[in-house]
């Protein structure tokens, strides 16, 4: 490299001799070729360094592009009915429902019984309690002022026009434990496609077939278009030897384009069925599609966090059929804490401190 110094002459002439001119023409000048080819081993180097950095980056580029916009290709869906967010030995389920969620994998999860509107829970939101613990949006569904056992939604994905409507109290229901059933509903954003997603619980003490008339006519009339998830507990068939075709629940099926992810709406349907519901053995939960095509459907059977077992489906596009698109902005990305907003159609009647203090596990 190039120096700066001071040449001290030994001839004392004040200048360097022809000698040490010489010297220094040979030992502080370059030769021909050094700069060239010290700059071409030096931008060979930055040239290797830019297409190591490159390609990882492109590849994570892709990958996080995927991940934002689509959340992946498959979509997992889950019902369960925590039961009031306590075990069958009176145990709070919190980190059990939460670890069976991401173990399965869930994206969206339809949530029953998931509000305690009672003394020993001091009235806790448990679907904010899952919500946090698995780092998910939550819709809790239940108004403070309404005394429901009912539940909400979680959801890994963005979601937008959450709200919350009661279901007319059945006939008969003048006793039940509680009367107030809730139907939970938002729009969330998957891979940038809209799909409609409801969470039910009816009615289980009294008979809930209008409830679920209530709900096949609200879907034909005003969620007649692009893919829908409808899930719930719905308390039917009541006996092990009824197929689910023949309850109410066949109003799911007429006019509104949906399939029932199981298998269990059909009438050929080997009985008994498999159970959801462990008191009764009971097949009570289901999960209602459209616009989506279904991959598997399973209830995981080893999972006793409550009364009720977990059913699970996964879903994909169909490749061949065209979606309306929707954009998703930054503020959409995050998972949404819309507020509350719930349409009472029904007036309440008046509840005794016996019933309010009762509790019910369906």
């Amino acid at each position: 490299g190039w120096s700066i110094g001071v040449v001290s002459a030994p001839n004392r002439a004040g200048r360097p001799s022809v000698h040490e001119l010489w010297y220094m023409s040979q030992h502080s000048t370059p030769r021909r070729g050094e700069y060239t080819s010290g700059a071409l081993t030096l931008l060979g180097l930055l040239f290797g360094a830019f297409l190591t950095c490159l390609v990882p980056m492109r590849l994570l580029a892709d990958d996080a592009s995927q991940q934002v916009g689509g959340m992946g290709e498959i979509l997992t869906v889950v019902q369960y009915n925590v039961q009031q967010g306590f075990n069958m030995h009176g145990v709070l389920n919190t980190r059990c429902v939460s670890d069976a969620l991401s173990a399965a994998g869930a994206d969206l999860v339809g949530l029953a019984d998931a509000s305690s509107p009672r003394l020993a829970t001091s009235n806790r939101d448990m679907t904010l309690a899952y919500a946090r613990r698995l780092e998910f949006g939550h819709f809790p569904g239940v108004p403070g002022a309404l005394s429901s056992v009912d539940g909400g939604f979680l959801s890994r994905l963005p979601f937008t026009n959450a709200s919350a409507r009661t279901l007319r109290v059945p006939p008969g229901c003048n006793h039940c434990p509680t009367q107030t059933h809730l139907w939970t509903r938002a729009t969330v954003i998957w891979g940038e496609v809209p799909v409609h997603f409801h969470s039910v619980h009816t009615e289980w003490f009294s008979d809930a077939g209008p409830q679920v008339a209530e709900i096949a006519h609200e879907i034909r009339e005003h969620y007649s278009n692009g893919p829908l998830i409808l899930v719930g507990t719905f308390n039917m068939p009541k006996k092990d030897h009824e197929r689910p075709s023949e309850t109410p629940l066949r109003h799911f099926l007429k006019g509104t384009g949906l399939r029932e992810a199981f298998g269990a709406m059909d009438p050929d349907a080997e009985l008994p069925l498999p159970a959801t519901e462990l008191v009764r053995g009971l097949h009570v939960d289901y999960i209602f599609y459209r616009g989506l095509e279904l991959r598997n459907a399973s209830i995981l059977g080893d999972v006793k966090c409550s009364d009720h077992l977990p059913i699970v489906a996964n879903f994909k596009l169909p490749p061949s059929r065209p979606h309306e698109r929707m954009a998703v902005g930054a503020a959409a990305a995050r998972a949404q804490r819309p507020e509350r907003e719930v349409e009472d159609e029904a007036e309440e009647s008046p509840m005794t401190r016996a019933t309010r203090e009762e509790l019910s596990f369906r």
